[in-house]
């Protein structure tokens, strides 16, 4: 009797931890959706107003750019920083070492989950806050640990977009980075 009940308990446990992990993970995605909801009406005002006003009064940061890969239907805004905590609400352009490149770092379970399937040849286009748009096309797709910047440092007139490769799927922390290079073209 003592054994059918205890296990009954260590089956409830694993059931309400299951259930706490995918309440996280859904809290996750709707915080990422809502922030995208929130920039992209921020984004709209800023550029018609020229300002340049976060989405909420915390964020670090404004709605800087936008980013769409049209084969893809993606069209984010990308925030003028990619801090830690950025990162949880949008994609982020992130210090480069290399200043004839923009970088912008994203999470690949939200905002970046799209760069698994970029390939050779794919075409981005990037809309600064002043209208400019710039088109790129992805030249090469690449996985370097996070302190190897080699790949970066020669790129001219370059997008990088980075985000985290994990080697399995419960990874929360990685030391390897995907990196998406496109190179700048005339249309």
């Amino acid at each position: 009797m003592v054994r059918v009940k205890a296990t009954k308990l260590i089956a409830y446990g694993i059931i309400l931890c299951a259930l706490i992990l995918f309440v996280q993970a859904g809290v996750s995605q709707g915080k990422a959706a809502l922030a995208q909801y929130l920039l992209q009406s921020t984004w709209q005002n800023n550029v018609a107003n020229n300002t340049r006003n976060p989405a909420w009064p915390s964020a670090d940061g404004y709605p800087a750019a936008k980013l769409e890969v049209p084969h893809l239907n993606i069209e984010q805004i990308i925030l003028s920083e990619a801090s830690m905590r950025n990162l949880a609400f949008a994609p982020g352009f992130w210090q480069s070492i290399n200043p004839n490149i923009d970088v912008v770092a994203g999470h690949n379970d939200t905002h970046f989950s799209f760069i698994n399937s970029m390939s050779i040849d794919d075409i981005a286009i990037l809309t600064s806050f002043d209208g400019n748009k710039e088109v790129y096309k992805v030249i090469d797709v690449v996985v370097v640990h996070k302190t190897d910047q080699r790949v970066i440092e020669s790129l001219d007139k370059a997008l990088v977009l980075v985000t985290c490769e994990r080697q399995y799927e419960l990874q929360t922390d990685t030391e390897f980075r995907k990196i998406v290079i496109m190179q700048n073209i005339k249309v």
